[in-house]
């Protein structure tokens, strides 16, 4: 029926509400992260600006995975590795260790590829053409959601030096949407 494939493509869009975490969620808690993970202040800014800039990285990469990787495996086995990626990586933004941070970061900058590229194909190949095009724009309604709820979380961590581990609350959520 209608009323379930509407349901299937909100479920699906929560890929998107990922993309949207993935990429603000260093923004709106650097600095609760850097203080958590002890990031030595004269590396602070370099450090902070890599593990920024490493979520595009990967999400350049991510969808090259998902053609060649992927080519012979379904849509719905490609979303299940990126959800499995989502948890490996949300896991390893928590490590002390700065490459096993950002190595996590670069795995869900993968993530945010295969879903930014799969996601709607999958969409569109499940939905009759009729409303293929209104599907579609779930998929923004959802990063749109995923960058405010992102920096309305933020509004939940302290503004001066104390310290907060709220912000592993944040890391991990996108590996439990």
């Amino acid at each position: 029926s209608l009323g379930s494939l509407y349901s299937f493509a909100v479920a699906i869009c929560i890929g998107w509400l990922n993309i949207g975490l993935i990429y603000t969620l260093f923004n709106a808690a650097s600095a609760q992260v850097e203080s958590a993970l002890h990031w030595p202040s004269e590396h602070v800014k370099q450090w902070a600006t890599l593990a920024s800039s490493i979520i595009p990285a990967g999400a350049g990469i991510g969808p090259l995975f998902s053609g060649i990787i992927f080519s012979k495996s379904s849509r719905r086995f490609q979303l299940i590795g990126a959800d499995l990626l989502t948890v490996v990586g949300s896991l390893m933004t928590l490590c002390e260790n700065f490459g096993i941070f950002i190595l996590g970061r670069f795995f869900l900058g993968v993530v945010a590829g295969v879903n930014g590229l799969v996601i709607p194909i999958f969409i569109r190949e499940m939905s009759p053409p009729d409303v293929s095009g209104k599907l579609g724009c779930l998929n923004k309604l959802g990063y749109s959601f995923g960058i405010t709820l992102s920096f309305g979380l933020s509004l939940a961590l302290p503004t001066d030096e104390q310290e907060s581990s709220f912000w592993i609350f944040m890391f991990i959520l996108p590996a439990r949407s």
